[in-house]
C-alpha cells in the first residue's frame, strides 16, 4: 500500500464515523486495491459501533507515549475524537520519547522541552531532540526550505511554540481531570528496567497524572510479550501485555494491520481502553458530538482530493462520486 492509499484511508475513516451506513457502496466504488477491504470494512464498523460508546462517557483518552501506538489506536477505534472533531494535539501524539525522556518531562514539569535540530529523512527533515532522543515524525520540512542557518533557526523557533502549545493543552486536559493516560512500552524495555525499576517508572507518570487530578487513570501496554498481566496493587493504574502477531509486524504499516492479524491486535488494545472507560468514568446526560456537527458534505472535498492523489500514483480510473449522507 502506498503513500496515497493511507492518506486516502485515514480520510475515509473519519469521513464514514457518523455515516457507517454510507460505507457499503462506496468503498465497493473505489479504483483501488480491494484486498484489504474486509479488514477495513470490518475496522470501520467496529470503530463506529467503539465511538457510539465511548461519546457518551464523562471522559477522554490521550497519550504518554512512548510513541504513536496509543494515540493511533485509540483515534483509529473511535476511542479518541480525530482533528476533524476538534480534539487538539499534545506533546506524545505523534512522536518518539524514549521512556528515560518520557519520565523526565513529567518529573519536571516539561522543562526544556523543545526541538534542536533536524533529521533527515528522503526529502524531508524530521524535527528532533537530541538531547533526550525525541523524534516528531509528523512535524517534518522540506529540506530545501532549511537551506540557510536563518531558515532552520526560524523554522525551529516556530516550532518550539508549537510544542508549548501542546503541553498546555495536555496540562489543562489533565487538569480537567477524568482522562485515561495511555502508555506504550516494550517487553525489552521493562526488561532493562527490572522489577522494581518498571514499577518506579509507572509510579512516576501515576504521580504526574495525579497532581492535576485524582480522577485521571493509567493503562499501561506492554508490547511484544505474551506473559501475564503484571498485577498491579492499586486500581488507577492497569497493565496489558499485548503481544505482536509476529516478530515481522508492524503496527504502523498499512499491509500489517490491515490483516486479520492486525485487527485482532488492535482490537485487543482498543477493547481494554473502552472496558476503563465504561468501568471507571461516569456517563455523560448527552453523547458529545452531535451528529450534525459531521457532516460527510463537508468532507468530500477532502476524500476526493485524497483520490485524485491516489489515482496519479496508481494512474487510475477516475474518482467516484462522495456520497450524499
Amino acid at each position: 500500500m502506498n503513500t496515497a492509499e493511507l492518506n486516502f484511508l485515514q480520510r475515509l475513516s473519519s469521513a464514514f464515523l457518523f455515516r457507517p451506513e454510507a460505507l457499503d457502496a462506496y468503498l465497493d466504488s473505489l479504483p483501488v486495491d480491494k484486498a484489504w477491504l474486509p479488514v477495513l470494512r470490518r475496522l470501520l464498523t467496529r470503530k463506529h459501533a467503539y465511538f457510539q460508546r465511548a461519546r457518551g462517557m464523562d471522559c477522554s483518552v490521550m497519550s504518554l507515549g512512548m510513541h504513536c501506538l496509543p494515540a493511533t489506536v485509540a483515534t483509529r477505534w473511535g476511542l479518541k475524537p480525530n482533528l476533524a472533531l476538534g480534539e487538539e494535539r499534545m506533546p506524545f501524539d505523534l512522536a518518539v520519547h524514549p521512556h528515560e525522556a518520557v519520565a523526565d518531562l513529567l518529573r519536571n514539569d516539561f522543562a526544556g522541552y523543545e526541538a534542536d535540530g533536524f533529521l533527515p529523512q528522503s526529502n524531508r527533515c524530521v524535527f528532533i531532540n537530541k538531547r533526550q532522543g525525541i523524534q516528531f515524525n509528523h512535524d517534518t520540512m522540506k529540506a530545501e526550505d532549511l537551506a540557510l542557518p536563518e531558515q532552520r533557526a526560524a523554522h525551529l523557533d516556530a516550532f518550539r511554540e508549537t510544542l508549548r502549545t501542546r503541553v498546555e493543552t495536555l496540562r489543562a486536559r489533565l487538569a480537567g481531570g477524568n482522562c485515561l493516560a495511555v502508555h506504550c512500552i516494550s517487553n525489552f524495555i521493562r526488561k532493562q528496567l527490572g522489577h522494581d525499576g518498571f514499577r518506579e517508572h509507572i509510579a512516576g507518570i501515576k504521580d504526574y497524572l495525579e497532581r492535576h487530578s485524582e480522577t485521571n487513570r493509567l493503562m499501561v501496554v506492554v508490547l511484544k510479550t505474551r506473559q501475564d498481566a503484571l498485577a498491579w496493587p492499586e486500581e488507577k493504574v492497569s497493565v496489558l501485555d499485548c503481544a505482536d502477531p509476529s516478530p515481522e509486524y508492524d503496527w504502523s504499516e498499512p499491509q500489517d494491520y490491515l490483516t486479520d492479524a492486525g485487527f485482532l491486535f488492535e482490537h485487543r488494545i482498543a477493547s481494554a481502553i473502552l472496558e476503563r472507560l465504561e468501568s471507571e468514568f461516569p456517563k455523560l446526560s448527552r453523547p458529545r458530538y452531535d451528529d450534525s456537527i459531521y457532516d460527510l458534505h463537508a468532507t468530500s472535498k477532502s476524500l476526493q482530493g485524497a483520490l485524485k492523489l491516489l489515482q496519479a500514483a496508481r494512474n487510475d480510473s477516475p474518482a467516484p462520486a462522495v456520497p450524499n449522507p
